[in-house]
């Protein structure tokens, strides 16, 4: 069961077992990075990214310091993959052709008894999230998630070139 599968690793965290804790979360395993190749109806990538940028940034369920999330100093949307726009059945589309591959990947690869059953289906569930600056998301997880990630349409220059871990998605540090 997925969602006693992620509380069991938290547990083991609150308790002090972090070796054990770390086998469940094995970011050096299941931690995986796909770059977009090309975008098909649009240009180039930055095209594609400004249009979808432009898009989330008009989405009509943007609110502020969404009440009941993890956000600090920023914005989020609602469910977004259920909106018939192109930019966003392009994304859908490249996000289930990569964890199609993610999947295959581990089928193929891992011991890990959590990849032993995988979907063969899956259902995406998407927001976005407009960080400002300073703004932050607290640690959390997605327990009803079979498989969670994230697309950055734009990181600014600082986050980029900073190198102290400031706006870095964090997978490797165990939750507070």
């Amino acid at each position: 069961h997925i969602e006693a599968y992620a509380h069991l690793g938290l547990a083991l965290q609150d308790v002090g077992k972090k070796s054990e804790a770390e086998s469940i979360f094995d970011c050096s395993e299941l931690v995986a990075k796909y770059q977009f190749a090309n975008v098909e109806g649009w240009e180039n990538f930055a095209a594609y990214n400004s249009d979808l940028k432009n898009y989330i940034v008009r989405h009509p369920t943007l609110l502020k310091d969404r009440p009941g999330k993890p956000i600090n100093r920023g914005s989020q949307t609602y469910e977004i993959f259920t909106d018939n726009t192109s930019v966003m059945a392009e994304l859908k589309q490249k996000i289930n052709h990569y964890l199609f591959n993610y999947f295959s990947r581990f089928t193929a690869n891992s011991n890990d008894q959590f990849f032993h059953n995988l979907p063969s289906d899956w259902k995406l569930s998407d927001w976005a999230v407009i960080l400002e600056s300073e703004g932050f998301q607290n640690s959390h997880i997605h327990p009803e998630s079979y498989c969670s990630g994230v697309y950055y349409i734009q990181v600014p220059n600082s986050i980029k070139e900073n190198h102290h871990g400031s706006g870095y998605l964090n997978f490797g540090t165990s939750f507070p």
